[in-house]
């Protein structure tokens, strides 16, 4: 009897023990999951992510994700997307990253998706807990603003930060002298109000005129100005007075190079600035100043030469009275 005891108690300790071990290599072969911050977001994409790390090698076969409207329907594995991709992996770490655009598709803005990732290892699937994105909201395009361009759009125009003054400035200098190609002259040519406003200041000295605009201009930047100024120089035979109305592609001068006293002019050609306020000073010059609005920003002007800063006059929509679209042709 004490034998059969002692049988059974030997019998005992073997069980616990193949229990015990039976439960660590459970234990060792369940993987930790880490879920990377969701990447790439837009309004119909985005990237998600993740790494799974198991105790030991292991011989991965398929990985994959659910995606669903509900953290319960992916949790559950219900009225929930199924995307995977199968290949061996003998590692203990395997990373999973899947683009919604190559796997699910065109994904809808400002929504919410839940989403879990799972591998198959050793025959067996882990599933990772389940996360959450939201698609960024659609964002209504705000196209730029075509202002007319101050010279008739039926000839190539050189467009330079020092031509007419032959002096050379930066490229944050937002002012440019507007003259015709080749150097043939321009003067006597019109110049016309690139937007409809109101005669703000007039130096006759310099042939100068500057008008306010209270009409949204929106550059090719992204930047938005609901009041904005801009200023012809060295003009002739001005035919606007301060405070009168101007429409969109009226005639307000001539080109010539009439010029304030030293004030150095090389030879006719239009002057021409653009600025979110008025510096008190005629605004004639917007050297790197925080009212400075690029031409470059309006007019898409063309880089011809970094070193000099000069430019090209590029698809520039004419004086409203004509309504013409050139492709001007880069300078050879």
């Amino acid at each position: 009897m004490k034998n059969v005891k002692r049988i059974i108690s030997v019998i005992m300790v073997i069980i616990t023990v193949f229990a015990s071990l039976s439960v660590g290599a459970f234990a060792a072969s369940s993987p930790t999951w880490k879920i990377n911050s969701v990447t790439d977001i837009t309004e119909t994409n985005a990237k998600i992510s993740g790494l799974v790390t198991f105790p030991s090698k292991v011989t991965v076969t398929e990985g994959g994700f659910f995606i669903g409207s509900s953290s319960a329907d992916v949790k559950n594995e219900k009225n929930a997307k199924k995307y995977y991709d199968k290949e061996t992996i003998k590692n203990t770490k395997i990373s999973v990253s899947f683009l919604m655009s190559k796997y699910y598709g065109k994904l809808k803005a400002n929504t919410t998706y839940y989403y879990k990732f799972y591998v198959v290892a050793n025959g067996k699937k882990y599933p990772s807990e389940v996360k959450s994105f939201k698609t960024k909201a659609t964002t209504k395009k705000v196209e730029p603003t075509k202002i007319c361009f101050p010279l008739p759009t039926n000839q190539v125009w050189y467009a330079s930060t020092y031509v007419g003054h032959g002096e050379k400035v930066t490229a944050a200098y937002s002012s440019v002298d507007i003259t015709l190609k080749n150097g043939k002259s321009c003067r006597g040519y019109a110049v016309y109000s690139v937007e409809e406003g109101k005669v703000y200041h007039i130096d006759s000295s310099n042939g100068q005129v500057t008008i306010k605009h209270t009409k949204k201009l929106v550059t090719t930047n992204g930047v938005t100005y609901n009041t904005w100024y801009s200023l012809y120089a060295h003009m002739s035979n001005i035919s606007v007075k301060k405070g009168a109305t101007v429409k969109r592609g009226q005639q307000i001068g001539k080109v010539s190079d009439k010029a304030a006293k030293g004030i150095k002019v090389t030879g006719p050609h239009l002057h021409f600035t653009l600025a979110s306020d008025y510096n008190g000073k005629g605004m004639f010059n917007q050297t790197s100043t925080k009212s400075a609005i690029s031409p470059y920003y309006v007019y898409g002007f063309v880089s011809k030469d970094a070193k000099n800063t000069s430019y090209l006059v590029r698809d520039t929509k004419g004086p409203a009275v004509t309504a013409k679209l050139i492709n001007h042709k880069p300078q050879k």
